[in-house]
């Protein structure tokens, strides 16, 4: 939004400022042309000379104008790119925060059923407490004793 609005501004700076050239070229021509045509014969200029001053006060106040104007599109561009890649630094900042969350502390479980009580008190399951609190996954199966004691089980 303050993009827009600077740039809304820089326009209308140079609009004011190229009606002050223009009034300025026009005055020139005016005065040159006009006003000095009643001043007596033997002070006025030459023709020629009139027409070099009123050159030369034109290309002057181009460039006046065109200078300033290129200058600040280049800082504006250059503004722009920093702000760019300081957004995408901002956002690679949020995804790698979200993508860290790590256990810490000392973690409440219950020493017979390896249940965690959480921060609100409730109990919950080792696998469902470290899914939500992290971003392990979990996949379920016997390792070779438990797979002894199951098949031993049912056997009965």
């Amino acid at each position: 939004m303050t993009r827009n609005v600077n740039e809304v501004l820089m326009k209308n700076i140079y609009k004011q400022y190229f009606s002050i050239l223009v009034s300025i070229l026009v005055l020139s021509i005016i005065w040159e042309f006009w006003i000095e045509g009643y001043v007596h014969p033997l002070e006025q200029e030459p023709f020629a000379e009139k027409v070099e001053y009123v050159v030369t006060v034109f290309v002057f106040g181009l460039l006046a104008l065109i200078v300033p104007f290129r200058l600040s599109k280049r800082s504006e561009r250059a503004r722009r790119e920093i702000e760019l890649d300081r957004e995408k630094l901002i956002h690679e900042l949020h995804d790698t925060i979200k993508t860290i969350k790590k256990l810490e502390g000392i973690i409440p479980i219950c020493a017979r059923c390896k249940h965690i009580r959480d921060e609100e008190g409730a109990w919950s399951a080792l696998e469902i407490y470290i899914r939500d609190h992290s971003e392990a996954q979990f996949s379920h199966g016997l390792c070779p004793s438990c797979e002894e004691k199951a098949v031993a089980e049912l056997e009965l």
